[in-house]
């Protein structure tokens, strides 16, 4: 459930997009998060799968991880996120195991070492 693109109505789950778009705060990236599920699961796993589309060069690392900051915790499990192709990562087994208002951040490290992170609010039913 995207709360910033719609919210939701009592009882129904809106799908993610197929690919959602998310910009880095600098500007000077954007990746695209497309997920294993029709849905932001509640407490089910699930897989994302980040493709970096814009940058100043290759990205050294990319990390996904998802935390309530209302309730001042992330996840109960430690993701990694593995490089498939040049421009794709993938994060296995994300877990939201309570409901309530998350913010999904994809964090991408440049060849300086710098982090650059994007942040996208989601609602989990």
């Amino acid at each position: 459930m995207l709360a910033a693109l719609g919210g939701c109505s009592a009882g129904h789950q809106l799908a993610p997009p197929p690919g959602h778009l998310m910009r880095t705060t600098d500007g000077q990236w954007d990746v695209i998060v497309s997920s294993s599920s029709d849905t932001w699961p509640l407490n089910e796993y699930f897989d994302l799968e980040i493709r970096v589309i814009r940058g100043p060069s290759a990205p050294v690392e990319v990390r996904a991880d998802a935390g309530m900051p209302a309730h001042r915790h992330g996840m109960n499990v430690q993701v990694d996120t593995v490089r498939t192709t040049s421009d794709i990562w993938l994060t296995q087994d994300m877990l939201l195991h309570m409901p309530g208002d998350w913010v999904l951040t994809i964090d991408v490290i440049d060849t300086s070492g710098v982090l650059h992170r994007a942040t996208m609010p989601i609602v989990v039913h």
